[in-house]
């Protein structure tokens, strides 16, 4: 088993009222999406958002068939809209 975090902006963090989740999966490497779909079992009301959401380690964005180990933290950035 292996904790991955990950950073809560936006949508997210009202949904969720904290920063970061802590999300343990059975694996020491996972797929980004492989993680995706277990926040949305832990959260469901995530779900039409989590489809539309950027995720990036770092300043790299990063699709979501890329890999994430536990070392790492993995920032869900949800899109945004604004003007008046």
């Amino acid at each position: 088993m292996a904790d991955y975090q990950i950073e809560c902006y936006g949508v997210f963090k009202r949904l969720t009222q904290v920063d970061s989740l802590k999300i343990t999966m059975g694996a020491e490497e996972v797929q980004i999406k492989e993680l995706l779909d277990e926040l949305q079992k832990q959260y469901p009301e995530m779900t039409d958002t989590l489809k539309v959401t950027a995720c990036a380690i770092g300043d790299e964005l990063l699709s979501r068939e890329s890999t994430i180990t536990p070392d790492k933290t993995l920032a869900l950035i949800p899109p945004v809209s604004g003007g008046q």
